[in-house]
């Protein structure tokens, strides 16, 4: 009797001997309602985390599916895991596409073997990030990306690719590269113009004077032409 009270008094929950006393059902009592109380507190933080984790992943899901760059989880064997609405836009991905690889997706299926230098290989084996530049088959044609694989922890053999469209920025700079180059030429031309004008415009403004002077001096010289005569 006693070793059931200390059980029953320390917590224990469910634990009924006979002969029963009202000591022995009071504590048993006390702990069924401890236990509720607790189980209750547990359901209510568990239900609480479920709801902030859904709210993060969908926050999450809202912000991958609506930024310009295009995201991919792969394996190591380059699997694609999952993708984002904007890699699914870019490059006409259908929906089985976890049957595929990211090189065949970003190739157009042209593609049976991993890109030259896979950016995600060197990730997963260096543990680090690796950038590259890449020309990829777009469903508007091809186009320049920057792509970005990022390994997915010291222990995982997972990683993320990046995939940025910067076709419009390298057209940009190479606007703003050959409008650079003809101000450059235009600047020479107007050197070298400059050049040549100063010499002829000074040459010019001495015939003018010489002429100028010839004219004032030639009445003179006709007259002492006649006296020598």
């Amino acid at each position: 009797m006693e070793t059931a009270q200390e059980a029953l008094q320390i917590g224990v929950y469910g634990y009924l001997i006979k002969p029963l006393d009202t000591q022995m059902v009071r504590i048993s009592i006390q702990n069924a309602l401890r236990h509720m109380l607790l189980e209750n507190q547990m359901n209510a933080c568990l239900e609480e985390a479920k709801k902030e984790v859904l709210i993060k992943n969908n926050t999450l899901e809202t912000i991958l599916n609506n930024i310009d760059i295009g995201v991919a989880v792969v394996d190591e064997e380059l699997k694609i895991l999952n993708i984002n609405r904007t890699l699914e836009l870019m490059f006409s991905v259908q929906k089985n596409y976890k049957q595929l690889c990211c090189f065949e997706i970003v190739n157009k299926g042209n593609q049976s073997t991993p890109c030259k230098d896979c950016p995600m290989l060197q990730a997963i084996k260096q543990k680090t990030p690796v950038h590259s530049d890449r020309m990829l088959h777009t469903q508007d044609g091809i186009k320049e990306f920057k792509v970005t694989a990022l390994p997915l922890g010291e222990n995982s053999n997972k990683g993320i690719l990046l995939y940025h469209d910067i076709t419009d920025i390298m057209q940009s700079q190479q606007l703003i590269s050959e409008s650079n180059k003809m101000m450059a030429i235009g600047q020479l031309a107007a050197g070298i113009a400059h050049e040549i004008n100063t010499p002829t415009q000074y040459l010019g403004d001495n015939i003018d004077y010489l002429q100028e002077a010839f004219e004032e001096i030639t009445p003179l010289l006709t007259k002492n032409q006649k006296l020598y005569d």
